[in-house]
């Protein structure tokens, strides 16, 4: 494979590292200047900025290039470039490319046999031509071992968190499974909700995407009513507010930009204003 797409694949990596910066710090600068406090607000305006952290590598090539340091732009050597490098392997070459040389520096060789003065042969002549050398192209360490690496370790960690991913949703799914449908009264769901009991849990909470459910632990029948009630209703308010959507969009977010603070961030943010607006909601729902 060529190397151009190694560095093709590094460059968007980057493009799309620095515009999720600019994209989290737009959003934090904006809450600063208006001084948001409601966490409602807060929580949404962070899904966006998920959302839009997701969509950066599809939009990359309608939206403008960042900028980028002038080092991460190396030039590589292009087959047009390689057609014109004056490589010899038989002696009548050497010797045309040795007169070359004569002409303009008599004392660039001094003995024909030596392969040292072939060598400077071989420099003299692609200074004088501007193109590369065989010599060049032998010594010199490939263009694209160093982006293959990076993009190597990238994609290391990308399947890491992935798997990691697929079998929290595959435990999440043996939860639901497993679980005990419960029949409570009417008045104890703030809405129509499934309800489950199972002993693998220790503290509420929601499972599943397409048909969320409550899972509560096997000691829910000791708790007291208003208890029940409340955590009944936080867990709705969860489900009510597609959070548990969110959150499967901020751990493929990670995944993604598993190397990047900002998807780390955005993902303890939103769990931490997810949890304190469900409170507040929760608590009005009693």
């Amino acid at each position: 494979m060529s190397a151009e797409y190694f560095y093709d694949g590094l460059r968007l990596l980057l493009d799309v590292s620095f515009k999720a910066i600019l994209l989290c710090g737009l959003a934090g600068i904006g809450l600063w200047v208006l001084r948001v406090r409601n966490d409602n607000v807060q929580h949404r305006l962070w899904a966006v900025v998920l959302m839009g952290m997701l969509l950066l590598p599809l939009l990359v090539s309608v939206m403008p290039s960042v900028p980028l340091p002038s080092w991460l732009y190396i030039e590589l050597p292009t087959l047009a470039a390689i057609s014109e490098v004056p490589y010899s392997q038989g002696p009548e070459s050497q010797e045309s490319a040795q007169s070359q040389v004569w002409h303009e520096d008599p004392i660039a060789i001094e003995k024909s046999g030596d392969m040292t003065a072939v060598s400077q042969t071989e420099d003299a002549i692609g200074s004088q031509t501007g193109t590369l050398t065989a010599r060049d192209l032998v010594s010199s360490p490939p263009a694209g071992s160093w982006p293959l690496a990076v993009l190597a370790i990238y994609a290391i960690g990308f399947f890491v968190f992935l798997l990691r991913l697929l079998v929290g949703v595959d435990k999440a799914r043996r939860l639901v499974s497993r679980g005990h449908r419960l029949s409570l009264d009417r008045e104890q769901l703030p809405q129509r909700t499934t309800v489950l009991e199972t002993a693998e849990v220790r503290v509420p909470m929601v499972a599943g995407w397409f048909r969320p459910c409550v899972l509560l632990p096997a000691d829910w029948s000791v708790w007291s009513e208003p208890m029940l009630v409340a955590a009944l209703a936080h867990e709705q308010a969860h489900i009510a507010r597609r959070d548990h959507w969110v959150a499967l969009l901020a751990e493929v977010n990670r995944c993604v930009y598993w190397f990047h603070p900002v998807a780390w961030y955005v993902r303890r943010k939103l769990i931490i204003l997810a949890e304190h607006e469900k409170m507040f909601w929760s608590s009005g729902l009693l």
